[in-house]
């Protein structure tokens, strides 16, 4: 089971946590839903602060349980020395890292996923994987501040949101982590494409009309 830690936390509300860890125990058996919300709070004897703690229901816990992914993920790269590796190799790394968070709770993560499906507003779904790509980016050292900045995370997001979904069906992570490569090299490949365009508008004296790489 995904276990969730005030260690690598921090200043984490404690009473989210442990709504947080008891729902993910649940959830198997009575899905990721506002009863399993319920059902976590009156273990912890805190349902009458629900309305305080997660006025969205269970939309509110998801997005803490994907706060707390990417707190994860920072805690996870403290002793790796990304700057050494390429900045395919970080990116790799860190979609790993996040897969290995996730390995622990396939189950539930899949039905925090579809519970997504579920919700009028999912743009919220968007929102989340926006924080935790950005979240990849900064941890990878990217500093842009042009329009690479949004086409970064935006590529990314792309390979993060497959990826995901990849492996939510796969039964052996090596399936995994080529699916990751070819992502990327899809979009290594995308880059070198653009690359020669605009050698090509560079050596004619035209102004290129994009400004971005990965």
């Amino acid at each position: 089971m995904i276990d969730i830690r005030e260690s690598y936390l921090g200043k984490f509300d404690k009473v989210k946590i442990d709504t947080l860890n008891r729902a993910i125990k649940h959830a198997p058996f009575t899905g990721w839903s506002f009863n399993t919300l319920e059902i976590a709070l009156i273990e912890i004897d805190k349902l009458k602060f629900i309305d305080n703690l997660f006025p969205d229901g269970i939309v509110d816990l998801t997005n803490f349980f994907s706060e707390v992914a990417d707190k994860k993920l920072e805690f996870d790269t403290k002793n790796i020395k990304l700057e050494e590796c390429s900045i395919r190799e970080r990116i790799k790394i860190l979609l790993n890292l996040r897969l290995d968070f996730f390995s622990r709770d396939k189950q539930v993560v899949k039905q925090i996923i579809g519970s997504d499906f579920f919700v009028k507003n999912n743009f919220r779904s968007i929102n989340r994987i926006s924080n935790s790509v950005d979240l990849m980016w900064i941890l990878a050292g990217d500093k842009s501040l042009d329009y690479n900045y949004y086409t970064k995370r935006i590529l990314l997001g792309g390979i993060y949101a497959t990826t995901i979904l990849y492996w939510l069906d796969a039964e052996d992570r090596a399936d995994v982590s080529n699916f990751i490569d070819r992502r990327i090299s899809n979009i290594m490949e995308f880059e070198k494409i653009k690359k020669n365009i605009k050698n090509i508008f560079e050596t004619n004296k035209l102004k290129f009309p994009f400004k971005f790489s990965v």
